[in-house]
């Protein structure tokens, strides 16, 4: 498996990214953890749309917004060279190479199941036919459990905010810099919202 090493990362295979969910952070994780599983499976990520809003459970009410409004995609490409690179849908060949990889759930799935399937899948060689997998399920993507640290850390470190976004950023961290005690912060960030 691809995960010990920075060689070796397909262009003309991929892994499809589903709707990200939930806060922003909760969707970089998930976005880390799809890179990763995605690089175990030597595959290239499409590039996954994030949730501008908050409903979750109910999808018919998800405001889709592209990840490249967000986050400086090739930037990420560039930083993250060798180790995990996006790749958007306009680079597929043929879309009907699609294979869907159901990951299981409920009360007896485990962290170890759920590797091992994919391991599995691996081995048999079901996915490696196909031009694009894609992995469903409540949790489609590996566990955090399954990845060094330093491997999440590579992923984050590429994740660039857009210059819109970083500069509003950029406005709440001096305010919260001018007030400066954290007794003051609760006021601060009524303040910075409004």
């Amino acid at each position: 498996m691809l995960s010990q090493s920075d060689e070796g990362i397909r262009r003309h295979k991929f892994l499809e990214v589903p709707q990200l969910v939930w806060g922003l952070n909760n969707q970089k994780i998930a976005f880390v953890r799809a890179c990763l599983t995605t690089r175990m499976l030597n595959r290239t990520p499409l590039m996954p749309s994030l949730s501008a809003s908050l409903f979750y459970k109910e999808i018919n009410r998800l405001q889709s917004i592209s990840f490249d409004k967000v986050f400086k995609f090739e930037r990420f490409n560039t930083l993250c060279e060798g180790f995990v690179q996006l790749a958007r849908y306009s680079d597929l060949k043929n879309r009907t190479g699609v294979y869907d990889l159901r990951k299981g759930s409920g009360r007896k799935w485990t962290v170890e199941r759920d590797l091992e399937q994919l391991k599995q899948s691996i081995i048999n060689g079901l996915i490696d036919m196909h031009e694009v997998i894609r992995m469903v399920g409540k949790n489609p993507f590996l566990w955090h459990d399954h990845w060094p640290v330093k491997d999440y850390a590579r992923v984050f470190e590429c994740l660039m905010l857009v210059d819109d976004i970083s500069k509003e950023a950029d406005k709440v961290v001096s305010k919260i810099r001018q007030i400066g005690s954290v007794e003051k912060w609760p006021t601060m960030l009524l303040l910075c919202l409004l």
